[in-house]
């Protein structure tokens, strides 16, 4: 095989290196000898880390020279790194002194020409102030040029000026000048004022286009190379010093045709750079699904294969930091995620059982709502009053059990609802009406407003007409109304998570001073006496009220109202009075057509009465 001069100089070179290896290695052999002398009394600090660092630098070399690909023949060597792509060669002249000193001489250039030719994907044109290594390591290393660090996150390459920054520096006005600031650079404020606007900073410095987020908006801003503002300053300054205005001038159009030269494979390099990020994307979404579907193919072996096939447990076993990386999955990685990864499946999988549970207990309470709706259809008023809510049949044991204890599989029809409804006797019913009562009279003898009599309440005193309950701040029932109250509200079961009906409970009522003196007005209009008149007495007078503001606004319909609609709605300033025979008529007309949507007479009509029509 024949051999350049350069390829003997590269020999001499690699058998100078193994002489020397030989040589330390008979000076080792000397020193072991020689063990026994004493030491020298006095060694210098420095003296002593030095040797250490050239101790520690050879022992690394010695690894690598005794190794059998260094060992062999210059032929051979130079053979096998013919066949190296660059980016190969680059991480091979960083691992020794020698492969260094071989691979960066002048005399490897044709290696490295043909590595970079025969690299795949091909890599874009190398400019032609920069070597090829110099180039290869610009394209393969992630280190910011400002701050030598290589963060996690990559690193912003400007290609224009062959630079690469951090985010940190990025934005650091000593690496990348804004396009707003660069006007006001001494040098380039000269060169503007010389030529005019002949030429722009874009053309006179590398630059690079980025996109700024405030928010959800995105702008797109341009930055200069700092580096090259301060080499364009100083060639400036030291070239044209005391030259004439023309000669100044020749020397920028100079500058911008070097660095249009400069720039002229810009394109090509964004278009390579682009194209590699989307196949390195690529290898990372391949990666990161093969690891996925290894994971789970093992946790499919350990049994968990029904369980991890639910979208809910598979969603947030992809999601989990052990399982979403871009790497692949190693035997040794598996024996340690493998406890983990069972712990967290195994709290999915109760996660979602209970989710389950949670979901046919909503539907049984949902039909329990149904069953009371269907046991309270066709009731009158009173008689709803006096019957249990929808709470206080979840309340009962025997319903609880039967929804919340019933397997989840095994079905809840309304029929087993009623069934167990309806066993339940009658005379339970009765003593609870029977605590919500005493419960009442036991509030009224407590109460700011006790009856108006002024003898200690009793049961007998829950069904006089000035006897009201206020709910809340605005609901105001008599007795028994306040009984079949229910606000509408639903609480939690006390053994799940789901929204049941609340139940009756005397502490979320009171009886307030002035709604009672608005019922004795009430009942005084009425035309009997507020100490002892009861609800059916007021009922059976059948007398109906307004406002004197309502009757006296002629241009709105005329609110009639029913004693027990007064009491609710009248405030303590409103004046009522009791309306006409005429107006009762078409008040008791209309209530006759008017129900309520539970089948009830209406509480109030509205009688319609003439517009005002203004004059034109």
């Amino acid at each position: 095989m024949a051999h350049t001069s350069q390829e003997f100089r590269s020999s001499r070179r690699l058998r100078d290196a193994r002489k020397e290896k030989a040589r330390d290695e008979r000076l080792k052999s000397k020193s072991t000898a020689a063990s026994d002398s004493p030491p020298r009394k006095r060694v210098k600090k420095g003296a002593a880390s030095d040797k250490a660092q050239a101790d520690t630098e050879a022992k690394q070399d010695e690894g690598v020279l005794s190794s059998p690909f260094t060992d062999l023949p210059l032929e051979l060597l130079l053979e096998v790194l013919s066949h190296l792509d660059a980016p190969s060669l680059l991480q091979l002249a960083r691992t020794t002194k020698l492969l260094r000193s071989l691979l960066l001489s002048r005399s490897s250039i044709k290696i490295w020409k043909r590595g970079y030719k025969y690299t795949k994907p091909a890599m874009p044109p190398p400019p032609s102030d920069m070597s090829i290594p110099r180039f290869v390591a610009f394209l393969e290393d992630e280190i910011c040029d400002f701050c030598d660090e290589s963060p996690d996150d990559g690193v912003l390459t400007v290609w224009s000026s062959r630079q690469r920054f951090c985010e940190g520096c990025a934005d650091s006005i000593f690496c990348l000048i804004p396009d707003e600031y660069i006007r006001d650079f001494h040098v380039v404020k000269k060169i503007i004022r010389l030529c005019g606007y002949s030429y722009q900073p874009v053309d006179l410095l590398p630059s690079v286009v980025l996109q700024v987020y405030h928010g959800f908006y995105g702008r797109e801003v341009v930055r200069y190379s700092r580096a090259a503002y301060d080499k364009l300053a100083k060639q400036f300054e030291h070239a044209t010093a005391g030259k004439p205005k023309e000669y100044k001038k020749e020397w920028v159009a100079g500058w911008v045709e070097n660095l249009r030269k400069s720039l002229r494979h810009v394109e090509a390099w964004e278009s390579w750079d682009y194209e590699r990020e989307e196949r390195k994307e690529a290898e990372r979404r391949i990666t990161h699904r093969q690891r996925i579907d290894e994971i789970f193919r093992r946790l499919g072996d350990l049994g968990w294969a029904d369980e991890i096939q639910k979208p809910a447990v598979s969603n947030q076993l992809r999601s989990h930091e052990l399982v979403d990386k871009t790497k692949r999955l190693t035997d040794e990685e598996w024996a340690s995620i493998r406890g983990p990864l069972l712990k967290l499946l195994q709290e999915l999988r109760d996660k979602r059982l209970e989710q389950e549970r949670q979901v046919v207990l909503r539907e049984r309470y949902r039909t329990l709502k149904e069953v009371h709706e269907d046991h309270v259809h066709n009731k009158t008023l009173q008689e709803r009053c006096l019957m249990p809510g929808a709470g206080e049949l979840a309340g009962l044991k025997e319903v609880t059990d039967a929804i919340e204890r019933t397997p989840v599989d095994q079905e809840l029809t309304k029929a087993n609802l009623q069934s167990i409804i309806r066993a339940v006797p009658k005379a339970r019913w009765d003593a609870w009406n029977a605590e919500r009562s005493a419960a009442l009279v036991d509030m009224l003898k407590h109460a700011e407003a006790p009856p108006m009599h002024g003898q200690p309440a009793t049961a007998r005193d829950l069904q006089l007409a000035t006897t009201v309950f206020t709910y809340g701040y605005g609901t105001h029932l008599t007795y028994p109304e306040v009984l079949g109250h229910r606000d509408g509200h639903w609480g939690t079961s006390q053994t799940s998570q789901v929204s049941i009906e609340k139940e009756w409970a005397a502490k979320d009522y009171k009886v307030l001073i002035d709604r009672q003196r608005i019922a004795a007005k009430v009942v005084t209009l009425a035309g009997l006496d507020p100490k002892t008149a009861t609800a059916a007495d007021v009922d059976a007078r059948d007398v109906w009220f307004a406002t004197t503001e309502n009757v006296r606004a002629s241009n709105h319909d005329l609110c009639a109202m029913t004693w027990r609609y007064a009491i609710m709605k009248c405030r303590p300033e409103d004046k009522i009075v009791t309306l006409p025979a005429k107006r009762v008529s078409q008040a008791q007309e209309l209530r006759a057509k008017k129900k309520c949507g539970d089948g009830n007479p209406a509480l109030y009509v509205d009688i319609p009465r003439g517009r005002k029509t203004s004059k034109k």
